[in-house]
């Protein structure tokens, strides 16, 4: 069921904030990505971006307590490979400087870069439009979109059905 899925992101994924937050949310979306990353025993890691973790941070914070915040934040280092800015600063500053992409959005392309791996994102009008302008760019062609697979549709299906 996940054959194509695990071909194209390979055993190690760098995670969009998006897609956190759709998890951390228990969204559907979230519930989806469980089955596909965080209980697929091909994917053996999952690595973040530090932008990431102040992204998740406010916007818990904002909606709740810094204690909250921060039991939120301790949960996802455990789940997550945190990957430190200064291996891969060229390269977000070379995306930013080419794009009006969101800095996190940048940094989690320049780790998948860094890293050799592909990023998985949800399909965002920001990250479509940009891929029709420079979708032929190395560092584009690190972006894998959840929705594109059809095990994606079957398990949203199974979800529907609980619900």
């Amino acid at each position: 069921m996940l054959r194509s899925f695990n071909q194209a992101m390979g055993s190690t994924v760098v995670l969009d904030t998006g897609l956190l937050v759709e998890f951390l949310m228990g969204t559907k979306t979230g519930a989806v990505l469980d089955v596909m990353v965080f209980k697929n025993p091909y994917i053996t890691s999952v690595l973040l971006n530090p932008l990431a973790l102040i992204e998740i941070y406010y916007i818990i914070r904002r909606k709740s307590t810094p204690e909250r915040a921060r039991a939120e934040m301790n949960k996802i280092r455990k789940i997550f490979q945190i990957a430190p800015l200064e291996d891969y600063l060229e390269i977000i500053g070379e995306l930013k400087a080419t794009t009006s992409i969101a800095l996190a959005d940048v940094a989690s392309i320049a780790l998948a870069e860094y890293k050799d791996v592909k990023v998985l994102f949800k399909h965002e009008e920001e990250i479509d439009e940009k891929l029709k302008h420079h979708g032929s760019d190395a560092f584009f062609g690190r972006i894998v979109f959840i929705e594109d697979f059809p095990v994606y549709k079957e398990i949203e299906k199974k979800f529907e059905k609980k619900t």
